[in-house]
């Protein structure tokens, strides 16, 4: 099993790395919750949410706007008399989860490209060392590098959990396509 030992560092460097991000991610939330409180950084999330609230307001086709409604139904909460307003929390959680997706899927584009964490080309690599029949489930020789390069910073960017699918679905595929009789 030497062979694979190169890819099974890799894809332990891939899950530190991810959660790593993932640890920085909290820690710059955390930081931003922080600013909220000390220098009075409600106020803008305040602006944003009177500026959609009145974005809302304004005179469409009622069926444009009920889908606009429906579209829009995380930002809203509903009073206690009944009123529907637009949730300045709300407002300020969607913007900074798809801020800090964003920044961290960056960061692990930037990581991957950096440090040549390429998921697919090891996965590729144990698969070689595990089968000993030519049977392929995957081959990442259809896969260029950079191309590879950067969906594994997407997949590093988004998380431990994503990475953890990503190579269960690919150790099921290989399961899938083994022989009945190699089957463990």
């Amino acid at each position: 099993m030497d062979s694979a030992e190169p890819a099974l560092v890799l894809i332990t460097m891939t899950l530190f790395f991810s959660l790593l991000v993932e640890r920085i991610t909290e820690l710059a939330m955390a930081l931003l919750d922080y600013g909220d409180v000390r220098f009075h950084w409600h106020r803008f999330w305040q602006q944003r949410a009177a500026k959609l609230a009145w974005q809302l307001s304004q005179p469409r086709d009622p069926r444009w706007q009920q889908e606009l409604a429906r579209a829009l139904e995380r930002y809203l909460s509903c009073e206690a008399n009944g009123v529907t307003a637009v949730s300045v929390a709300k407002v300020r959680q969607a913007y900074l989860q798809l801020a800090t997706k964003l920044v961290a899927i960056t960061v692990g584009i930037v990581l991957a490209w950096l440090m040549e964490l390429n998921l697919f080309a090891a996965i590729d690599q144990l698969n070689a060392a595990a089968s000993a029949q030519s049977m392929r489930y995957f081959s990442s020789a259809f896969l260029p590098q950079p191309l590879a390069l950067v969906l594994t910073g997407i997949i590093l960017g988004l998380g431990a959990g994503p990475l953890h699918k990503v190579i269960s679905a690919l150790e099921r595929a290989r399961k899938d396509k083994q022989p009945p009789e190699a089957k463990p």
